[in-house]
């Protein structure tokens, strides 16, 4: 299997079929072992559900073909397996109809779909349709997929769940709600991106030996940890708070101050040696009593809790000695403050990142510098492309390209499964993320450690990379320990521990 420089690649279905086709006639390797590697895959990971009565669902195509070699390896383990297929075993196709017989040759059991008791599964298998397919569901198999999400019973699906097409992220109109997903030798885009990914459950990529050889080169990619691991600061012993980097956090008005708050002390988390907070004279001392690990800089604002074009001076000679700025913040939405980040941007020649109100000041006209990294939810990225959030969300990783072409810059469009995007390189996406994210001050943490990483000296790809899935492992690190609703400061207080996780978890690589 090939990986990317960044992850593991997101193939569409004609990929996948030059994939399946070039196979035997540029290696000679039969399509036949990588269905047995397929359907191995699968067995495995069935064993880690309740395998009493196993019920596989086949197809008449591949994806049946994957079904029959799961149904006859488990069959071999002792499990009690039997499977219900869409056509008599004598029309299957070539590779399904092959591994039908032999499923039946070793005392396998085939009956007829309208037959199953699904009901009494315990474990039911999806093989019915693969990354071939594309709707409408037709008869009888949008009966079956109705009756098999009406059971209790636990459902594992093979490459894609029954009803989602490979490409096509949108609500389906019917299909399998799995639990977990066997993505094979590639992930696909239905299975990364919502909402139909949320009919995938838990997805796991299987190498089922596709020869690195015939994999196109992705224009999408699944972030992986090894990458993010490679990337991630390593202090030595002999660090100090310079080596570490010095970071200016331009953010803060009245009634935003927690946004400032956040972003200064998941700086400070993430590594930053030290972390300067400008902000607006008359909040200074409400911060000095707030932040206790940061270094304030109170900055002339026209004596107004808000920044205003008289900021721009006094932030501009501290410019010269921080080696990132971390802007946006809770800066408001105040026209003297947009006019403020509008004049600010230009003189900034340090990496940076950009949030919040900085992104809705270039939405109005404001020019990011070389080397930002803009982190737009979809409304701020909606207002950036002016268009709808629809829009946005019916094609994220083409979205992130457009705002990545257009400021030439890095994109991290947040949301579920943030995709980041650069100028030249692929969209990656982060699924080590969890709705605890969706909570106010989540987006300020995230501009704070992805601060901190350009000022240790990560680029603006790497450090957004990184960045985010720094913050997705401590979300669902919080979920996994404080329940469903965890607040901002919940997320904070585990970003250590979200890092260990990161370095020293091999499972987070989502890997069959």
């Amino acid at each position: 299997m090939k990986s990317h420089q960044y992850g593991f690649p997101i193939l569409d279905s004609s990929a996948c079929r030059t994939m399946d086709a070039a196979v035997e006639a540029q290696t000679g390797l039969p399509l036949a072992v990588l269905m047995e590697n397929a359907g191995r895959a699968v067995a495995n990971a069935s064993m880690e559900f309740d395998t009493h009565r196993v019920l596989v669902a086949a197809g008449s195509g591949n994806n049946g073909g994957d079904g029959f070699v799961t149904a006859r390896i488990l069959l071999a383990r002792g499990v009690n397996v039997e499977v219900a297929c869409v056509r008599p075993v004598d029309e299957l196709s070539g590779p399904a109809q092959m591994n039908a017989r032999r499923f039946l040759d070793e005392g396998g059991r085939v009956i007829p779909v309208k037959a199953a008791n699904w009901s009494a599964a315990s474990l039911i298998i999806d093989a019915f349709l693969g990354t071939g397919f594309s709707g409408p569901v037709r008869p009888p198999v949008n009966g079956i997929i109705s009756s098999i999400n009406a059971v209790s019973a636990p459902v594992l699906s093979i490459d894609v769940p029954s009803g989602l097409a490979s490409d096509d992220c949108a609500e389906p109109e019917c299909a399998v709600k799995a639990d977990m997903t066997i993505a094979l030798g590639c992930y696909k885009p239905s299975l990364v991106h919502y909402p139909a990914c949320g009919y995938a459950g838990e997805v796991r990529l299987a190498d089922i030996g596709f020869p690195a050889t015939v994999y196109p080169e992705p224009g999408e990619a699944v972030l992986s940890s090894a990458f993010v691991r490679s990337v991630l600061p390593r202090w030595s012993g002999d660090s100090h708070k310079g080596k570490r980097g010095r970071l200016l956090v331009v953010a803060g008005s009245r009634g935003m101050l927690g946004a400032a708050a956040l972003a200064c002390e998941a700086a400070t988390r993430a590594g930053a040696g030290l972390v300067y907070l400008a902000c607006p004279e008359p909040l200074a001392p409400v911060f000095e009593a707030k932040l206790t690990n940061q270094v304030i800089r109170p900055v002339a604002s026209d004596d107004l809790p808000y920044f205003t074009p008289a900021s721009v001076d006094p932030i501009c000679d501290m410019l010269a000695s921080v080696d990132a700025v971390a802007i946006g913040p809770g800066i408001s939405l105040n026209g003297e403050s947009i006019d403020f980040t509008k004049a600010l941007l230009p003189d900034i020649e340090t990496p940076c990142v950009i949030d919040a109100d900085g992104l809705n000041a270039i939405a109005e006209g404001a020019v990011p510098p070389a080397n930002s990294v803009l982190t737009p939810h979809p409304g701020e990225m909606s207002r950036l492309l002016r268009t709808s959030v629809d829009e946005i969300q019916n094609n994220r990783p083409a979205s992130a390209r457009k705002a990545a072409a257009l400021y030439s810059a890095v994109v991290a469009l947040k949301g579920a499964h943030t995709v980041v995007a650069g100028t030249q390189e692929p969209a990656v996406v982060n699924l080590a993320s969890d709705a605890s994210l969706a909570t106010a001050g989540s987006g300020d943490i995230l501009t704070g450690i992805i601060g901190a990483l350009l000022a240790q000296g990560l680029t603006p790809f790497e450090a957004a990379l990184a960045g985010v899935r720094w913050h997705g492992t401590a979300g669902v690190l919080a979920a996994s320990t404080m329940g469903a609703t965890p607040g901002a400061t919940d997320i904070l207080t585990l970003l250590g521990d979200a890092r260990e996780e990161i370095l020293n978890d091999d499972e987070m690589e989502y890997m069959a």
